[in-house]
């Protein structure tokens, strides 16, 4: 940024560019996140972490980016940032796009949010399910060796 902390147009232009650039790429492993918690097949839920992991370093990435701004619009915000109407017009057109591309990815992960809780249920509800049959199991077989024991199992009486 410039000496006196405050942005120009073609500083903040270029920043909003590089965090446009980003939230692009956070939306392609939104996307990509989106099909593995959808997909039925194999292995897929097993991709997530690698796919939350990248997702992750964009972010990081992002904040960078944020903080820079932060730092070029000073105290003053982005009131101070140097240019013509139409450069600060540009920057404005680079920030709605910017507020478009996240709330998608926000809704997205909302919806995956919402189904991988759903699967988590399920899995659990299975799991108790399971839980169960092998109490009953185990609870019959420990009859069966009671009766044995004592001679009274069916058909040795």
């Amino acid at each position: 940024m410039n000496e006196r902390n405050r942005a120009t147009s073609t500083e903040m232009e270029r920043e909003l560019s590089a965090l446009r650039d980003l939230c692009v790429e956070l939306d392609a492993l939104s996307l990509e996140q989106h099909g593995l918690v959808g997909s039925e097949e194999a292995g897929a839920v097993e991709s997530l972490p690698g796919v939350m992991e990248r997702r992750q370093m964009v972010i990081e990435r992002m904040e960078a980016v944020r903080a820079r701004i932060g730092d070029a619009s000073g105290a003053g915000g982005w009131g101070e940032v140097d240019g013509s109407e139409r450069e600060r017009a540009r920057c404005g057109a680079l920030l709605a796009e910017i507020a478009a591309i996240v709330e998608g990815v926000r809704t997205r992960d909302g919806g995956d949010r919402a189904e991988l809780v759903k699967k988590r249920d399920e899995v659990t509800r299975e799991l108790v399910a399971l839980s169960r049959g092998r109490g009953a199991i185990g609870a019959y077989a420990d009859a069966q060796r009671g009766n044995a024991e004592h001679g009274t199992e069916r058909g040795a009486g």
